[in-house]
């Protein structure tokens, strides 16, 4: 039986979106819970689930420390069915679970990033540019964090803010004990040789 483990609103498109424990992704309007798109590429389990703020883009985590990204570009699949998001790849980011899976509107040079963070300390960001269905995902960087505690959470602050109190931490994330700041290393951390584990896009 398929189960949801991961669900996520949209804050100004009437969609939502569910990782579900066989690993697939399903798209959903939120006026009549019509289904929209399903997508399964993984054997895994999904773990989180993120849309950009314009919807042009969609990331799901999983259970095999990898990240999938989908972007809003209509395709046939092979059954003969038109879609709206296109599968571009999947990329093993991590050596641990996925903590964090976050985009975020980079205002200063118009661009949306994508963010996810490991237990294994390494903040993973995407290009998004330059991923494609034919070539799949491409990593911009790779740093790792600072300390030696194991990260539990990925926040981005709201413009204007310079930090974040540990009460809400607590209340943001369920944090309870051994909350610290997480400093990133300017140097880059060396990755695994990239590798696309399901070619076909949707």
């Amino acid at each position: 039986t398929t189960e949801i483990y991961t669900l996520s609103l949209h804050d100004a498109l009437p969609i939502f979106l569910l990782g579900c424990s066989d690993g697939s992704l399903m798209i959903l309007s939120t006026s009549d819970l019509d289904l929209i798109q399903r997508a399964s590429q993984i054997e895994g389990e999904a773990t989180m689930v993120d849309m950009s703020a314009d919807g042009m883009h969609i990331a799901m985590a999983d259970s095999e420390r990898c990240v999938g990204i989908y972007r809003r570009e209509r395709n046939v699949l092979e059954s003969g069915k038109e879609v709206p998001w296109l599968y571009l790849g999947r990329y093993r980011s991590h050596h641990a679970p996925i903590v964090g899976l976050q985009f975020v509107e980079d205002r200063d040079a118009g661009i949306t990033r994508l963010l996810s963070l490991a237990q294994d300390r390494v903040l993973v960001e995407y290009d998004l540019a330059n991923s494609f269905a034919a070539t799949g995902i491409v990593v911009r960087s790779a740093v790792s964090v600072e300390q030696t505690a194991v990260p539990t959470a990925l926040l981005v602050l709201p413009e204007g803010r310079a930090g974040v109190s540990a009460h809400e931490l607590e209340e943001l994330h369920g944090a309870r004990e051994d909350v610290s700041a997480h400093h990133i290393h300017e140097h880059g951390v060396e990755l695994p040789p990239r590798k696309n584990l399901v070619d076909d896009a949707l």
